[in-house]
């Protein structure tokens, strides 16, 4: 279905007040005290949720002025149907008929296989229009990205996970406030680029390293503070359409003149059990209890013990001291039992939240499971009201969890990542594309692009001047014992070997579980082949005479070769604090 727009909504119109959108909108991205945005990102898909969710948000920004942020929409073209390209192009004339800026993104489905190959085209297809949909916010400056995900949509989400046995937290339905998903390793997106620091009593005291010169004739550069920024919050997704239901968005859409496109494919009972469910629940078919306005209630109901869950797990960690080592992105924390009992009836799920909120801080991995932390908490609780100086280790989340009690009323918790298999250290290396460049100045730096290496670390790697001639590959991996000792080993070619001697490492194993810079090629040394030679242990901010650490005022020496750039992943927002523009 095609519709000339002509007009737009009164503050009032077909029964949808403009100004309660207004309201929605501002309590969503000011809620957690962030300033009204300059731009905010619309999904677009043609459809009747996300047109309805473009007029809206022309008419709010007609009654607002200057104000109000400037929204930039875009347009998916999913390749998914012959017309879908024709129909993109409609809706881009259908927004610049509203005065909203638009853009159109065009999926790639040239990967492994075809979209016609993949079992699972939804969920392919999700992915790939989230990673558009958040490069695209990045690239225009957009931290907030608009959905149209309304009641209904609710309805079908909580009713799929009780179909398919995500009960407990999942029936709380969709929030109306989420990091964008699917993007979790592209930096910009999943985090920002304006950085945060850890707030000092949260940083676990660090003594300050030198990056020591590779000669004893040179002279040692200054002492280097080895403290990490964290990487900033990511792009936000914001659903300011849960409170309405479906036909409210078509009299919105027929109110204003609005076009939209129906997609067949959403009637195809055969490619999804969405499509299969949603007409049971518009012609309420199925028994009481599980139609639409129940549904809803069940998830209203779910957020609500949620949210006052997540209140008493946020005064539980504010009066624990939490401690964070970036080096290792190693934690302490110290708990008085007495809060841990003042949950009351909810003491086994408020742990296992406080648990999963420390966990995050320090896991390689990107989800935590619940199921878990209940078997790791099990675990550690059976130390507890024992003998004084109780002692339990666990294993989690690839997080190495050790429980101490030091009296009845105190427990310490330590965390760190896993020391690594042989088979994970292969999984987690990191191949550098580091590209050349024609510029010959001293001062000219082409960078790789940001890794997530390890899900702990941001890293990324220059080259400076002269040195990027050619193109050439690095690697980012474990440390590994055999690094120790080769670095270590005094060398009549290679005294760098000898500068390790002055550092000081993370305590025991845990030091195996940092990050390395390599650079890869093919030489000898003493008659041995060389294949890579490490330049930077980046995290501890121990680096060769030809590398150096990126900072805001750095002064390149002439020996300086590469150049590195690290931050601690994002961590909970109520540890850090802004930085100085200086500093980023």
């Amino acid at each position: 279905m095609f519709r000339a727009t002509r007009r737009l909504l009164s503050p009032q119109s077909a029964g949808v007040d403009v100004v309660e959108f207004k309201r929605i909108l501002e309590h969503a991205w000011q809620g957690q005290g962030a300033s009204t945005p300059a731009r905010v990102g619309i999904a677009i898909s043609g459809g009747v949720d996300s047109m309805a969710l473009v007029t809206l948000c022309a008419a709010a920004r007609k009654t607002s002025g200057a104000q109000w942020p400037t929204f930039t929409a875009f347009v998916v073209d999913h390749k998914l149907r012959d017309n879908s390209t024709d129909e993109a192009h409609k809706v881009l004339a259908n927004l610049a008929s509203l005065n909203i800026d638009s853009q159109l993104l065009t999926l790639d489905w040239t990967g492994p296989r075809h979209a016609d190959g993949i079992a699972n085209v939804e969920s392919a297809a999700r992915r790939l229009r989230y990673q558009a949909l958040g490069k695209a916010c990045r690239d225009a400056g957009a931290r907030h990205l608009l959905v149209g995900h309304h009641a209904d949509d609710q309805a079908e989400s909580v009713l799929l996970r009780i179909v398919s046995g995500r009960l407990g937290a999942g029936l709380a339905g969709m929030r109306s406030r989420a990091l964008i998903p699917e993007c979790e390793e592209m930096y910009g997106v999943s985090c920002s680029d304006m950085s945060q620091r850890l707030k000092h009593n949260h940083l676990a005291p660090i003594t300050e390293q030198k990056n020591v010169a590779a000669s004893s004739e040179l002279t040692e550069p200054p002492a280097q503070p080895v403290r990490l920024l964290t990487a900033g919050d990511g792009i936000r997704v914001l659903r300011p359409l849960l409170s309405y239901n479906k036909q409210q968005l078509i009299d919105i859409c027929i109110s204003a003149n609005t076009a939209w496109f129906e997609d067949q494919t959403n009637a195809d009972q055969t490619l999804a059990l969405r499509n299969t469910i949603r007409p049971l629940l518009v012609t309420e078919a199925l028994p009481l209890a599980l139609r639409r306005s129940r549904l809803l209630t069940l998830a209203r109901n779910v957020r609500t013990r949620q949210e006052n869950m997540l209140q008493k797990t946020r005064q539980l960690f504010d009066r624990a001291n939490v401690r964070l080592d970036p080096r290792a992105g190693s934690l302490t924390c110290t708990l008085s039992l007495v809060d841990v009992a003042n949950l009351g009836d909810d003491f086994s799920d408020g742990l296992i939240l406080f648990l999963r909120k420390m966990l995050n801080l320090v896991t390689p991995q990107k989800m935590v499971d619940r199921a878990a932390i209940y078997s790791a908490l099990s675990n550690l609780l059976s130390f507890a009201h024992t003998s004084a100086e109780a002692f339990c280790q666990v294993s989690v989340a690839g997080v190495t969890l050790a429980a101490r009690e030091t009296s009845a009323s105190t427990a310490v918790f330590t965390m760190h990542r896993q020391i690594p298999s042989s088979i994970s250290k292969g999984s987690t290396d990191v191949l550098l594309n580091l590209p050349s460049s024609t510029e010959s100045s001293g001062t000219i730096v082409t960078w790789s692009s940001w890794h997530l290496w390890d899900n702990r670390y941001w890293i990324s790697v220059g080259r400076v001047g002269a040195s990027a001639s050619a193109e050439q590959y690095g690697t980012l991996r474990f440390f590994t014992p055999a690094d120790m000792t080769k670095l270590r080993r005094p060398s009549p070619d290679s005294p760098s070997r000898n500068s390790l001697c002055r550092v000081e490492f993370p305590l025991s194993d845990v030091r195996y579980t940092i990050p390395v810079i390599c650079i890869q090629h093919a030489e000898t040394l003493d008659g041995t082949a060389v294949n890579e030679t490490i330049i930077a242990m980046p995290s501890i901010g121990w680096s060769c005479n030809t590398c150096q650490r990126w900072t805001c005022d750095i002064q390149l020496t002439e020996s300086t070769e590469w150049v590195y750039d690290i931050k601690y992943k994002y961590v909970d927002a109520s540890l850090t604090e802004a930085v100085d523009d200086h500093e980023n």
